[in-house]
């Protein structure tokens, strides 16, 4: 089917590394256009993607460029979360808190839910704040995404239930991007 759809033109494909897509997030989460990135060169994954060569202002020298990434949806589990989204995540942090910030919607799972002043004692824990949220699920066992079902629903949740309470040492103002 996929194979279908791509050679009909009915939707777009494009190839990038683990490395290129944490960049693109990185990029989204920042608010930025696009981010420089050294390893689209020299490879030929330049003509199955958006990446462009352009000359760097400083140095003159060739550079790749990689667009944002901004999903419409993140699903993201954590070990521990706070009522108002603010989230732990214990080990590695892979890209998680860059796909929060970069998506239009996230959806947070979480292992067990904290006290608010037990979150802020440590803030230098907090990988993940409560401003990306859209929802907090908290499960008492790690959440497996194994069924298209399941995915389903936690989308359909965005548009059904009511948002995270308010957060009150939160920023008041929106972010700027």
């Amino acid at each position: 089917m996929l194979r279908y759809l791509s050679e009909n033109g009915k939707v777009e494909l494009e190839d990038w590394s683990n490395f290129n897509m944490s960049a693109r997030f990185k990029a989204g989460a920042m608010g930025l256009p696009f981010i420089p990135c050294r390893s689209p060169m020299g490879s030929d994954v330049l003509r199955a993607n958006r990446s462009k060569i352009i000359d760097c202002p400083f140095t003159g020298s060739p550079v790749a460029v990689v667009p944002a990434c901004h999903p419409n949806v993140a699903l993201i589990h954590v070990q521990e979360a706070d009522i108002y989204g603010n989230c732990r995540i214990e080990g590695p942090l892979f890209t998680c808190p860059e796909i929060a910030m970069a998506s239009a919607h996230t959806i947070v799972t979480c292992e067990r839910l904290v006290e608010h002043d037990e979150m802020t004692r440590e803030p230098n824990r907090i990988n993940i704040p409560s401003s990306p949220l859209t929802q907090l699920w908290s499960f008492p066992l790690v959440l497996t995404l194994a069924t298209a079902m399941d995915i389903i629903i936690l989308m359909k949740c965005i548009f059904e239930s009511s948002a995270l309470p308010r957060n009150p040492s939160a920023r008041e103002k929106e972010r700027p991007w």
